[in-house]
Order: C-alpha cells, then sequence, then structure tokens
C-alpha cells in the first residue's frame, strides 16, 4: 500500500526556501521530511531552479522485485522497468517544470546497501546514462531511505 502522505517532521523543521546544492543538504532536509522507512516503496521527488524541493511528491509501491524486468510500452517499446522509470520521470519533470528529480528507494532496515538496494540504483544509474547526458532535467540523486532517516547513495556505490 503506498503511503501518500511522508512521515512528516513539525513543519517548522522544515526549510523550503533552503536551497539542496550539496548531498549533505539533501540529506538533511528530506530526513526533516520522511522520519524513517515503513514500506518498500520508491519516491520521485523535483528540486526547482533553486535546487529548492518542489511539488509533486509522488510515491510508488509497486515496483517489481527485478528492475531489469522488461515492460512493453506504447512510446517506448520493450524496455527495462528503470528504464520505463528514468524516462517518465524525465517527462514528469518537464512537465511539472523542475529543475531536476531525485529517487529515494525507501526500504525497513539499516543505511547500508544491500544488493537489492544496489541492483535497483545501479540499473537506474544506467538508464539513465543510457538516455544521455545532455537531458534536459538531468537526475541529481538516488537516496536511501531506512529505519533511522535518509542518506544519499554515493557515485562511487554504484560502480
Amino acid at each position: 500500500m503506498t503511503r501518500l502522505e511522508p512521515n512528516l517532521m513539525p513543519a517548522s523543521d522544515i526549510d523550503p526556501a533552503r536551497p539542496l546544492d550539496t548531498d549533505d543538504a539533501l540529506a538533511d532536509q528530506l530526513t526533516r521530511v520522511f522520519s524513517h522507512a515503513e514500506l518498500r516503496q520508491v519516491w520521485l521527488l523535483f528540486l526547482d531552479h533553486g535546487h529548492r524541493l518542489t511539488d509533486p511528491i509522488m510515491p510508488m509501491d509497486d515496483h517489481p522485485l527485478a528492475p531489469d524486468d522488461v515492460l512493453d510500452t506504447d512510446d517506448l517499446g520493450p524496455v527495462t522497468f528503470v528504464r520505463a522509470m528514468a524516462e517518465r520521470a524525465r517527462m514528469a519533470c518537464d512537465l511539472v517544470g523542475a529543475h531536476e528529480f531525485l529517487f529515494m528507494w525507501e526500504r525497513r532496515g539499516s543505511a547500508g546497501l544491500d544488493a537489492e538496494d544496489l541492483r535497483w540504483a545501479r540499473g537506474l544509474d544506467g538508464a539513465v546514462r543510457e538516455m544521455g547526458a545532455d537531458s534536459s532535467s538531468p537526475l541529481r540523486a538516488q537516496l536511501l531511505l531506512h529505519d533511522g532517516g535518509v542518506r544519499v547513495i554515493d557515485a562511487a556505490e554504484l560502480q
């Protein structure tokens, strides 16, 4: 079941005007919005041109177990699930007028990445690279929402 409202912290702790232009700022602000993991799901989030978190915040809890499951889409043809996610995120980013998008993987457990986390994060990273570096709405970061809050998945972990 998708949780439509994040585990919100007190609104006074959240600064909507704060630019999230570093990984530390991003993790800190999102931990203020999402206190801890509850479900296995993924969140699509957007940043505006000032690197501020903007609406909408979109959860999805029905992603398959494997990122390389193939979908047959009308517009893209047969593509992996992560490629479809990346393409749809780019389209949504353009549609809402955002500058960048984020994927945040939510699951119960520690802050350490497990094999499933790495499969999804690496798969998404590869799909975004296939789309091209000149994409008008780039992936800013991937994050993990775990029992203790939010952490940024470092690029070195995707190697």
